[in-house]
């Protein structure tokens, strides 16, 4: 080691630690958000040995993915082995109000792989999604529909929580048709139409989401 090689600044150190590092913390986060954890702690502290049971998974290893989101805020180990979901945590149930879960999901699932050829992409200046998927990403969510489901829910949840900045904006007393393009289940669009009678709108996608769209803007006559 060069004994005269100056240390880097402590906070910037950190800071590159936690770069370097990103992706473990997401990774168990999705662990606990598809088995999931929250949800089944919702009603209380339970040990890890019955949250293994419930979720058919090894109880020791389980244990440590909890108790490092339990570092991150995600859990809290009331007791050793036994564990409460903290208010953060709630945000990966599946039914909590502002839920990101399906982000998750669709990070570890569908985004993640991609990134793996980043560095052959910007080499090659090529899309990574067909190295993994074998075709374009849209086009491969059109024979997955499950792939399709995690993404519109996930879309769906990033909508929600833009929705108070979009309605609130003071440009819809003067337009009356807004197209939303790429606007999935139509979530957004149904939003601001009922927060602004006096709009038309239309939903621009892909031909896949179409039955989703339809269940939202007309609930009654899709059931």
């Amino acid at each position: 080691m060069n004994a005269g090689r100056e240390l880097a600044d402590p906070a910037l150190s950190q800071r590159i630690m936690s770069l370097i590092f990103g992706a473990i913390p997401a990774q168990t986060l999705y662990v606990a958000a598809k088995l999931g954890i929250a949800d089944e702690l919702a009603g209380g502290p339970l040990s890890v040995d019955e949250l293994a049971t419930r979720t058919s998974t090894n109880a020791d290893a389980l244990c440590r993915i909890l108790r490092a989101l339990a570092v991150e805020g995600v859990f809290e180990e009331v007791e050793p082995r036994t564990f409460a979901v903290t208010e953060l945590g709630r945000l990966i149930s599946e039914d909590a109000p502002g839920s990101r879960r399906y982000d998750s999901l669709m990070l570890a699932e569908q985004v993640a792989p991609v990134f793996g050829h980043i560095l052959e992409s910007v080499r090659t200046g090529q899309p990574a999604a067909r190295l993994v998927f074998g075709k374009p990403y849209f086009d491969w969510l059109v024979e997955h529909p499950d792939a399709a489901e995690t993404f519109n829910k996930a879309m769906e949840s990033g909508a929600t929580a833009r929705l108070p900045t979009l309605l609130s904006l003071d440009l819809w007393d003067d337009v009356t048709h807004v197209v939303d393009v790429g606007g999935g289940n139509a979530t957004a669009l149904v939003a601001l139409l009922t927060a602004h009678p006096q709009l038309h709108g239309v939903v621009f996608d892909l031909p896949h989401v179409k039955g989703e769209a339809e269940a939202v803007i007309e609930p009654d006559r899709s059931s």
